[in-house]
């Protein structure tokens, strides 16, 4: 060996021996209580995570079924219905007769007419109220849920006598269902 004593060699290794022991030391026994502290910090740290990724996992698998029925909802939506509820949608535009103050003088049913895929069911509907009664009745049945449109609308002139000029309305109304093509 050339240059280095021997004895600079033992001196840096015991250096490096002791540096090593001091920092086990500090961390072993002087930091323990803190280290401890840290590991159950961390500890309860990792049960609250996952506690938390169990939650947000259900909320996830929950929002997802919702989707899907939404999905499923929208599908339908918008879509003509395989067959017209026809008693309860009578029953519906009568009902916003009575809800608006006409009288109705007479329901009665026309044939129905059959489009490729489409059936149209027509019903006359004669009815007598105010003005604002029928307009009433109009928005209502404007804003109903089932698939009907109102294919003719004829509106007498008021009769006189009385507070308010009652008028006579002859509707045309038109549910309309998907009927399926029979090829062959």
């Amino acid at each position: 060996m050339t240059g280095k004593p021997l004895w600079t060699t033992d001196l840096a290794g015991a250096a490096l021996t002791a540096a090593i022991l001091a920092c086990g030391g500090y961390f072993g026994v002087l930091r323990s209580d803190a280290v401890a502290d840290e590991f159950r910090q961390l500890t309860h740290s990792t049960r609250n995570l996952r506690v938390q990724l169990a939650e947000t996992q259900a909320l996830l698998t929950e929002a997802q079924s919702v989707a899907d029925t939404s999905r499923a909802e929208l599908a339908q939506r918008g879509r003509l219905p395989q067959q017209t509820p026809l008693e309860r949608d009578l029953q519906t535009l009568t009902q916003f007769a009575r809800e608006n103050l006409l009288n109705i003088a007479e329901v009665r049913p026309l044939g129905p007419v059959q489009y490729p895929g489409v059936i149209e069911l027509r019903y006359v509907l004669r009815v007598s109220g105010t003005f604002d009664s029928l307009l009433g009745f109009l928005a209502a049945f404007e804003s109903s849920p089932f698939w009907a449109d109102l294919t003719h609308l004829k509106i007498d002139a008021a009769t006189a006598g009385g507070e308010t000029p009652e008028r006579r309305a002859e509707l045309t109304v038109s549910f309309f269902a998907s009927v399926e093509s029979k090829t062959g």
